[in-house]
């Protein structure tokens, strides 16, 4: 059981290391609070319920940062996502 949580974490991690529009998110996000591993686990959880909220559409405008005219229409609504999760992550990271 150990070993399936463990190899669970690492592949989780491995694919994460290859998301650079996650890390380039939570560095953002990391430099706007006073830090701390906690902060960076708040981050991490807002950007990944966040991307579990959005469209498919939405996602992909926001991983290529809107730089294409069609992607304007979602400017608003795929960041917004990655707000309205981050009440549960606050309130699961405070439990």
């Amino acid at each position: 059981m150990k070993n399936i949580i463990l190899i669970s974490f690492i592949t989780i991690f491995l694919i994460s290391c290859s998301n650079s529009t996650r890390s380039e998110y939570i560095s953002g996000c990391l430099a706007e609070t006073p830090g701390g591993s906690s902060y960076e686990e708040l981050c991490a959880c807002a950007y990944d319920g966040g991307i579990a909220l959005m469209s498919a559409a939405e996602r992909k405008a926001f991983e290529r940062n809107f730089s294409e005219i069609q992607d304007a229409q979602y400017a608003h609504t795929a960041p917004g996502k990655i707000f309205l999760a981050l009440p549960a992550c606050q309130e699961e990271l405070l439990k």
